[in-house]
């Protein structure tokens, strides 16, 4: 049987460390610096305002730009902390997504293909 592409989302998601929930927003149109800070604002209506905030970013050049890094300034109880280059495996977020990958969407396929 041939595999067949449907398609890929892109999305930026947050988890909450201490809940395990996951805040997932698809990305509509450009994964660019202003799209990612309007999902940041998303985050900070949501959350205490007497809470500080930490996230951990990998260094795609929507969390690095110059837009994202005023966004942060004017946002003091944000702290951002930088993952090293190719170490996804401390960022908990992508470590869950990726166990979701593995566990349902491997699982749905080689269901799909069983009764194909």
């Amino acid at each position: 049987m041939e595999y067949i592409r449907h398609g890929t989302a892109s999305l930026f998601a947050a988890l909450d460390a201490h809940t395990g929930e996951v805040l997932a927003e698809p990305i509509k149109g450009k994964n660019d610096s202003i799209n990612f800070c309007d999902f940041l604002d998303q985050i900070d209506k949501s959350v205490d305002p007497s809470m500080e905030i930490h996230v951990v970013l990998d260094k795609r050049s929507s969390h690095t730009s110059k837009y994202t890094k005023v966004w942060f300034v004017s946002h003091p109880r944000w702290v951002s902390h930088y993952t090293p280059l190719h170490a996804s495996s401390v960022n908990q977020v992508e470590i869950f997504f990726s166990k979701l990958q593995r566990k349902v969407i491997k699982m749905a396929t080689l269901l799909h293909e069983m009764i194909s």
